[in-house]
């Protein structure tokens, strides 16, 4: 905490946007115009600084300019807060207040959050305080049993409140009179709260159409992105035009399509002024609705290109939950009996709870004989698959101990299973793998770029390496991409050996001709059956290559590691040896992926101590599901974290670390967020220094004694602008000139303002604003200069510091926040005027000798270059 003031900020004030010393700053106050009060006697008078009483006092003594909005909004989340305690019992969340204050301020956005945090409560809540102002809500579910479930909470609700809401619900359960009824209350607007499935959005859209919603919350993007027209229909709803909506795609795909196109040639040109011509058109037409749109993450990524017209029209992608972050314990058991056996063995030690996963070539048949096999032996167990969704329920009601199902990527147990106070364990009856053919009969695109991929390992030829890295890279681009339906409708044009038509088709099917000429060369099977990380085995006269599958195996053992608002849930995974190949191949691959992930002899673990901390964890999801976890307790746990760093890359980094970031945009500016378990964290960038020394006002910057009412020195601040056409920095527009560059008169200037006003917006959202700056005495001043602007409108402002960036670090970065360092930040002050007053006063000198003002001198480099010439006169 500074005593005095260190510097002044032009722009700075949080009410008018004029000149302010970072000391009234750093105590939450406006400047001396619109606060006439000493910072002592405005301190005396609040006691403990927050926003309302800033505001309060403000209005008070002079007038609300920008303070007023931040004066809105804490009104309008009080009333928010007053509806959840009238309903749900408590306060909003620290999730759900920064969700809130963006929905209030008018913001689209996409939801990544761990279980029990809240996300549905939220969203009917909410949709309930736009339905008391009388405008209309819809809520997107995945599931008819889930439409049920919020349509009768809802109904609950609206008798709590004895309002006159109308509440819809429209699904496949309802008789053909109900769905008639609901059909004519919506084609009728007799509704202020809509709830169905996805399914609804895509048969009966256009009765949708007009209704002039003002929030709408899609639950599991997933689920509507089965048909990628559901996002037209969702922007339709909203208000955009289907010729609007084709227009932003064609950006899309121009964007995509310069990325291939070499800078500077005829087609790059053209198309950029294309670029440029259509984001003008896009940039307008998105201040067009006026509709909230929320989308909430699923795990699974979300792939095409129609899911980016969310980020071109409303500012945000959609971003998803890490697998990678887990808390999971790896055992292995090479088993002394039969397969089969060690299971039961392995599951009546372990308990309810469990789930049982088969390889994906032994299938289904072999997954209900194991259930069998388990039955047989005391132990409750059923088949779960897609046909099979009645296990899933049981299971979760503890009917069913054990849930047996095929270890496969896009499988049922895999990915849509997600019940952290269930789930405790998971067995692998053998190493999940691939499987295929060295002929490639079923040529699926993902095996034929699995084969390339061995036979790259083991081909001496560096002209067939090449070109098989060519192919590599195109089909890792398209399936990285691709949607579900595409790859498969793409498998099958392949299988039927159909001629190539799209440039797709026509590198798969090159690739597949290569690979199967390859794999039936003798040398390079031979050297295939020497590899250690893959297992080769003859059915019925043919090869077959298995392949471990690393992914597979994250997912589906992370069914027993969950996020949720305490954090990660502890999970146990064994995987019982059926090839030591493999088993090498997964544990080298697990270890690339997730650099902590080791396998442990399972029967050396002491298993009583491990599953007394995975039932706790079971225990603790359940009361916060049942509401039973105090509000403050949760606070605790959950906290809502923006992380300011200087560099944009570094931003992205640390995001990725934690998953597939949500991303917001404004123009350039982009915040990235993720869950890490602990926190909701919002990473964004400064892109360096936002503020240098001002050159005009006192001495070259600085006022000095005895000038401008200050009795020591005090720097001036002002923003770093840069003028996009010459490249010129600069901190000041000469009066005469106006708004444009002083060196080339451009008008097309970026300033750091900007982005300062963008991470202000931010940091009104979160609990605790991080400041993350490089760890020396530039990083601590620029810190510093981000942080007494942000500090008016955070609840808690720290710094933090990382030496290198990586998960272990930024994690141990985010545990332990310190205060800024006062002597850093005043080293640099004084490092800064040095500086200036060596640098401007010795260029002068040289300028009025020589004559030419293109010459400049140096705090450091003039005293060295003075050093270099003594010393080469005293070597002549």
């Amino acid at each position: 905490m500074l005593e005095v003031p260190h510097g002044i900020y032009r722009y700075g004030c949080i009410n008018c946007g004029g000149e302010i010393s970072d000391l009234r700053l750093q105590h939450m106050l406006p400047c001396e115009k619109c606060l006439p009060l000493h910072v002592t006697d405005a301190l005396a008078l609040i006691k403990e600084p927050s926003h309302e009483k800033v505001v309060e006092l403000t209005e008070k003594l002079s007038k609300l300019h920008s303070l007023r909005s931040l004066k809105t909004l804490i009104s309008e989340l009080n009333e928010v807060n007053r509806l959840f305690e009238k309903l749900i019992g408590n306060r909003m969340w620290n999730a759900q207040e920064t969700w809130a204050k963006r929905v209030l301020k008018g913001q689209s956005f996409s939801i990544v959050a761990p279980t029990g945090v809240g996300k549905t409560a939220f969203a009917m809540v909410m949709s309930l305080y736009f339905a008391l102002k009388n405008q209309k809500s819809y809520i997107i579910l995945p599931t008819t049993p889930l439409v049920i479930q919020v349509y009768n909470r809802l109904k609950e609700f609206v008798e709590k409140l004895n309002a006159k809401i109308s509440v819809v619900a429209y699904h496949a359960k309802l008789s053909s009179k109900n769905k008639k009824e609901a059909l004519e209350k919506i084609v009728n607007e007799e509704f202020h709260i809509l709830v169905t499935t996805s399914r609804f959005l895509t048969s009966h859209y256009e009765k949708l159409l007009g209704k002039k919603f003002k929030f709408i919350v899609v639950d599991d993007v997933d689920a509507i992105l089965k048909s990628s027209k559901n996002v037209d229909r969702i922007l339709m709803i909203m208000g955009f035009t289907q010729e609007e909506i084709e227009l932003t795609f064609k950006l899309i795909r121009a964007k995509r399509r310069i990325l291939t196109l070499k800078a500077g040639s005829e087609e790059y040109t053209k198309l950029s002024k294309e670029i440029e011509k259509l984001q003008t058109f896009v940039e307008k037409l998105s201040k067009k609705t006026k509709t909230i749109l929320i989308v909430s993450s699923a795990t699974g990524r979300p792939r095409g290109l129609r899911v980016k017209l969310f980020r071109e029209l409303l500012g945000f992608e959609v971003g998803t939950r890490s697998e990678f972050l887990r808390a999971i314990i790896d055992s292995y058991v090479k088993p002394k009996d039969t397969i089969e056996n060690e299971v039961v063995r392995i599951v009546k030690l372990l308990g309810k709870g469990g789930l049982v996963f088969v390889p994906v070539d032994k299938g289904v048949v072999y997954a209900e004989y194991l259930a069998k096999k388990l039955s047989e032996n005391n132990i409750v167990a059923k088949v779960f698959t897609s046909k099979e969704i009645k296990a899933l329920e049981e299971f979760s009601r503890g009917k069913v101990n054990v849930l047996v199902g095929v270890a496969t990527y896009y499988g049922v147990m895999v990915r849509g299973l997600d019940l952290p106070e269930v789930v405790r364990y998971a067995v692998f009856t053998g190493i999940p793998r691939f499987k295929f053919s060295t002929k490639l009969e079923d040529p699926h695109p993902l095996n034929i770029l699995r084969a390339l991929i061995i036979v790259r390992e083991v081909i001496g030829e560096r002209r067939e390496i090449e070109a098989i890295d060519k192919l590599i890279v195109k089909m890792r681009k398209y399936l990285a991409i691709a949607p579900q339906a595409a790859v498969t409708e793409l498998a099958e044009k392949l299988r039927q050996g159909k001629k190539p038509e799209t440039d797709v088709e026509k590198v798969f099917s090159e690739a597949l001709q290569y690979a199967r000429k390859l794999m039936e060369d003798p040398e390079i099977k031979q050297k295939i059956r020497e590899l250690k990380e893959v297992a080769v085995i003859e059915e019925e006269g043919k090869m077959f290559i298995l392949v471990p599958d690393v992914m597979t195996y994250i997912q589906a053992s992370g069914r027993t590691s969950r996020m949720f608002v305490g954090g990660i849930t502890k999970g146990l995974s064994v995987v019982i040896i059926d090839d030591e190949r493999l088993f090498f191949g997964l544990s080298r691959r697990l270890k690339w992926t997730i650099e902590e992930a080791v396998f442990t002899d399972f029967d050396s673990l002491e298993l009583s101590k491990i599953l007394e901390e995975i039932d706790k964890d079971r225990e603790l999801v359940k009361a916060v599901r049942e509401g039973k976890v105090k509000v403050e307790k949760a606070r605790e746990w959950f906290r809502t974290v923006l992380l300011v760093v200087e560099s944009p890359n570094k931003a992205r980094t640390i995001a990725n670390f934690f998953g597939k970031p949500t991303i917001r945009r404004r123009g350039d500016l982009k915040v990235y967020e993720i869950t890490t378990g602990k926190y909701l964290l919002m990473i964004t960038a400064t892109g360096g220094h936002v503020f240098d020394l001002a050159v005009t006002p006192g001495f070259h910057g600085v006022y000095v004694p005895g000038e401008h009412y200050v009795d020591t020195y005090l720097p001036v601040y002002d923003t770093i602008k840069k003028c996009l056409d010459c490249g010129y920095q600069f901190t000041e527009y000469v009066k005469e000139k106006g708004r444009v560059c002083p060196k080339c008169g451009s008008r097309n200037i970026r300033d750091s303002l900007e982005t300062l006003n963008f991470i202000k917006e931010l940091a009104e959202e979160v609990d605790l604003v991080l400041v993350g700056t490089d760890p020396d005495t530039e990083g601590e001043k620029i810190g510093w200069d981000i942080a007494v602007h942000l500090r008016p409108y955070a609840k808690k402002l720290m710094r933090t510091e990382f030496h290198e960036v990586t998960k272990r670090a930024i994690i141990e970065a985010l545990d332990n926040p310190r205060e800024f360092n006062r002597f850093l930040i005043e080293a640099q002050v004084v490092r800064r005027i040095e500086d200036r007053w060596i640098g401007f006063e010795l260029s002068r000198r040289l300028w009025s000798v020589f004559g030419k003002h293109w010459l400049s001198a140096g705090r450091v480099q003039t005293p060295v270059l003075g050093w270099i010439i003594k010393q080469h006169k005293k070597w002549k």
